[in-house]
Protein backbone atom coordinates (compact mmCIF):
# COMPACT_ATOMS: atom_id res chain seq x y z
CA UNK A 1 0.00 0.00 0.00
CA UNK A 2 3.00 2.28 0.58
CA UNK A 3 3.92 1.71 -2.83
CA UNK A 4 0.68 2.26 -4.43
CA UNK A 5 0.45 5.64 -2.30
CA UNK A 6 4.13 7.28 -2.95
CA UNK A 7 3.03 6.38 -6.78
CA UNK A 8 -0.03 8.94 -6.31
CA UNK A 9 -2.86 6.05 -6.95
CA UNK A 10 -5.69 6.03 -5.24
CA UNK A 11 -7.04 3.35 -3.50
CA UNK A 12 -9.94 1.80 -2.44
CA UNK A 13 -9.38 -0.72 0.61
CA UNK A 14 -11.50 -3.17 1.44
CA UNK A 15 -10.07 -4.01 5.21
CA UNK A 16 -9.78 -3.43 9.06
CA UNK A 17 -7.27 -2.72 11.72
CA UNK A 18 -3.83 -1.05 11.46
CA UNK A 19 -3.67 -0.99 7.51
CA UNK A 20 -6.92 0.82 7.56
CA UNK A 21 -5.82 3.16 9.94
CA UNK A 22 -2.85 4.40 8.38
CA UNK A 23 -4.57 4.35 5.20
CA UNK A 24 -7.68 6.45 6.22
CA UNK A 25 -5.07 9.16 8.41
CA UNK A 26 -3.59 9.39 4.75
CA UNK A 27 -6.89 10.80 3.27
CA UNK A 28 -5.43 9.24 -0.04
CA UNK A 29 -7.98 6.16 0.29
CA UNK A 30 -11.57 4.94 0.67
CA UNK A 31 -11.68 2.21 2.75
CA UNK A 32 -14.64 0.14 3.17
CA UNK A 33 -15.75 -2.80 5.11
CA UNK A 34 -14.47 -6.08 4.17
CA UNK A 35 -16.24 -8.35 1.97
CA UNK A 36 -18.49 -5.96 0.92
CA UNK A 37 -18.72 -5.52 -2.54
CA UNK A 38 -21.59 -2.83 -3.06
CA UNK A 39 -19.33 -0.84 -0.54
CA UNK A 40 -16.23 -1.71 -3.05
CA UNK A 41 -18.31 -0.51 -6.10
CA UNK A 42 -19.82 2.45 -4.47
CA UNK A 43 -15.97 3.76 -3.56
CA UNK A 44 -14.74 2.97 -7.27
CA UNK A 45 -17.97 4.73 -8.09
CA UNK A 46 -17.38 7.90 -5.89
CA UNK A 47 -13.47 8.21 -6.96
CA UNK A 48 -14.29 7.97 -10.45
CA UNK A 49 -17.35 10.55 -10.06
CA UNK A 50 -15.49 12.99 -8.13
CA UNK A 51 -12.21 14.27 -9.78
CA UNK A 52 -11.40 16.96 -6.60
CA UNK A 53 -11.60 13.86 -4.50
CA UNK A 54 -9.49 11.77 -7.23
CA UNK A 55 -6.82 14.70 -7.52
CA UNK A 56 -6.40 14.89 -3.59
CA UNK A 57 -5.84 11.49 -2.83
CA UNK A 58 -2.95 11.55 -5.60
CA UNK A 59 -1.57 14.53 -3.65
CA UNK A 60 -2.42 12.95 -0.03
CA UNK A 61 -0.68 9.53 -1.04
CA UNK A 62 2.84 10.85 -1.83
CA UNK A 63 3.18 13.28 0.61
CA UNK A 64 1.97 10.72 3.66
CA UNK A 65 4.63 7.94 2.55
CA UNK A 66 7.40 11.08 2.42
CA UNK A 67 6.52 12.27 5.85
CA UNK A 68 6.25 9.11 7.73
CA UNK A 69 7.41 6.03 6.31
CA UNK A 70 10.52 6.93 3.77
CA UNK A 71 13.39 4.77 4.67
CA UNK A 72 14.99 8.02 5.64
CA UNK A 73 12.30 8.64 8.04
CA UNK A 74 12.34 5.31 9.34
CA UNK A 75 15.44 5.30 9.92
CA UNK A 76 15.74 8.84 11.70
CA UNK A 77 13.30 7.36 13.81
CA UNK A 78 14.94 4.25 14.94
CA UNK A 79 18.17 6.32 15.20
CA UNK A 80 16.50 8.48 18.14
CA UNK A 81 15.18 5.29 19.55
CA UNK A 82 17.97 3.38 19.67
CA UNK A 83 19.94 6.64 21.22
CA UNK A 84 17.18 7.34 23.71
CA UNK A 85 18.16 4.02 25.38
Amino acid sequence: MFEIMACGIPIVASLEGEAADILNDSKAALVVQPDNPEEIKQAIIKLKEDNALYEQFKKNGPSCVGQNYSRKKLAEQYLEIISNI
